[in-house]
């Protein structure tokens, strides 16, 4: 059903993004960059890219009863644009994070920061590696901004641009924030609320599924359910990103990473293992949380608390009632049979990490 009923969305996509990086290679390789250009390509290419943002701008549409030739071209123009953006965010949070990997691959500022040691050059290879990664995330930035500007000038291309930006904004903030509540370690699950919905429910849900409405031309009714299921869709995937990170994922972490645990990454996770922690057990998690060079035993104690406080188990519980409660609303709002099948069952992939689907999973409209 998701895969197979798409219009050629994605193969369209990926031309229009070829075609792009194709003609933006000269540029750079005549500044002696090419290295640098293979580095950035590399990552909007990458092959393991879930590319969940553009699919729910495709499904927002479907569902909110786009069609035509037209109406798909500039939701492809827009969704590359999109993956342009993605990219570019991602470089930047490895560097915010100081993450090494990026979907089972080094990670840009890792790879910079190679070339500067294998070549033995002057200065430090990390910093090295981080400003690299930092302008060529403004560059794919800029590559976004440039494919917006092919589209046609009509007023639904100009809500889905405005909420473009928009979601551009509020998730540069909800970044902010987590580096605040890193540093102010403000754990509260109000906290940890707001952040979630900032740096996921208003960044790959709600504002993706508004764009497609946008340039299916949607009513308004259509766009408050959009946004309402798309925030506790953001809620639910983050918290499911949070229990990798903290417990590890068997297909990108296979000896267990733990990452999350050492950046003291805030997370309703956490924040459900302090508010119902013991002294003893609240003191060790604000000891070793955030700690950087954890060893591979205290980052089993922590999670042996998050397991121990009943964390673990409350956050599954509240992944599973913001996609039913997401799923109602998708229910009740005027849209396509086919469309809330589609987004029904892409929102059960992101927030389960499954890409095995049965229609028992997915209610009828």
């Amino acid at each position: 059903m998701i895969d197979d009923l798409n219009d050629d969305f994605w193969p369209g996509t990926e031309r229009i993004i070829e075609s792009f990086l194709d003609r933006q290679r000269t540029r750079m390789t005549d500044a002696g960059l090419g290295d640098y250009y293979d580095d950035v390509r590399a990552m909007i290419d990458n092959p393991t890219g879930k590319h969940f943002c553009s699919w729910f701008v495709y499904w927002g549409w479907r569902a909110a009863g786009g069609s035509g030739p037209a109406q798909l071209q500039n939701l492809q123009t827009t969704a590359a644009s999109i993956e342009m953006l993605h990219a570019a965010l991602l470089l930047q949070d490895d560097v915010l994070d100081g993450s090494d990997y990026r979907r089972g691959q080094p990670a840009v500022r890792k790879v910079c920061a190679n070339r500067h040691a294998a070549h033995g050059w002057y200065g430090d290879a990390a910093q090295f590696g981080d400003g690299c990664a930092i302008a060529l995330s403004t560059i794919a930035q800029d590559w976004s901004t440039q494919l917006l500007r092919t589209l046609p000038d009509t007023p639904s291309i100009q809500r889905a641009m405005e909420i473009f930006h928009d979601r551009t904004v509020v998730t540069e903030c909800g970044q902010l924030l987590e580096l605040v509540t890193r540093a102010d370690r403000d754990y509260t699950i109000e906290r940890a609320l707001r952040i979630n919905q900032y740096k996921n429910g208003a960044y790959m849900f709600a504002p993706t599924m508004r764009m497609g409405a946008a340039i299916a031309n949607a009513g308004e009714r259509v766009h408050e359910a959009f946004h309402s299921a798309g925030l506790l869709l953001g809620e639910g995937h983050q918290s499911r990103n949070d229990l990798h990170g903290a417990f590890g994922d068997s297909r990108t972490q296979p000896t267990g990473g733990f990452d999350d645990l050492t950046e003291g990454k805030p997370s309703l996770l956490l924040s459900y293992a302090i508010q119902d922690a013991d002294a003893d057990q609240h003191a060790t998690l604000l000891e070793l949380y955030g700690k950087p060079h954890l060893t591979p035993a205290q980052a089993q104690r922590i999670r042996a608390l998050l397991e121990a406080t009943g964390a673990r188990t409350k956050t599954e519980e509240f992944i599973s009632t913001r996609f039913a409660e997401a799923c109602a609303i998708l229910r009740s709002a005027p849209i396509t049979a086919a469309g809330y099948a589609g987004l029904t069952e892409l929102a059960r992939r992101a927030l389960y990490h499954t890409t095995k689907i049965g229609a028992r999973h997915v209610q009828e409209k």
